[in-house]
């Protein structure tokens, strides 16, 4: 909470009251959020009242993000921003935006290294997953890693 409103910083199913200029506020955060890209906050207050509402746009985003409010497009968010929305809220304005993921890979570079192994991590979004093996970088910083059968693919990053 903010003297202005709300931040909204993790997105999962949740819920919120609080007391905005003497107005009771209630917002609600469905979603399965990160088995799926789609975020809905439903707001709630008791009547209407403005403050501003602020979206954490992670800084692993793939592409920008269309906010709509009540399903019309109103900003543009920008990976690794707040997107802030000032406005008079009304009982049941909705909020609604996909937060795109897509896969990563880094080369590990902490202390648990393994002699004579290269470990990377495949990142989808929030999600991380450890992998030791050997990665093919091409000079674009994209490359595939043999992974049993399958190969999964991804965009360097040069270390974690």
């Amino acid at each position: 909470l903010a003297p202005d409103g709300l931040y909204v910083d993790i997105y999962s199913d949740s819920e919120i009251t609080w007391d905005q200029a003497g107005t009771e506020v209630t917002v609600l955060n469905e979603t399965s959020f990160p088995e799926a890209e789609a975020v809905k906050l439903i707001i709630q207050p008791q009547q209407p009242v403005t403050f501003t509402l602020k979206l954490r746009m992670p800084t692993w985003l793939t592409s920008l993000v269309k906010v709509h409010i009540n399903e019309a497009e109103v900003v543009t968010g920008t990976p690794g921003t707040y997107c802030a929305i000032t406005r008079e809220w009304n009982p049941g304005d909705t909020v609604s935006l996909s937060l795109p993921m897509d896969f990563r890979v880094s080369r590990y570079t902490g202390l648990d290294q393994i002699e004579g192994e290269d470990q990377y991590a495949i990142e989808c979004g929030p999600v991380l997953l450890g992998v030791v093996g050997d990665f093919d970088f091409n000079d674009s910083g994209t490359g595939s890693l043999q992974i049993g059968h399958g190969r999964i693919a991804g965009t360097r990053r040069d270390e974690i």
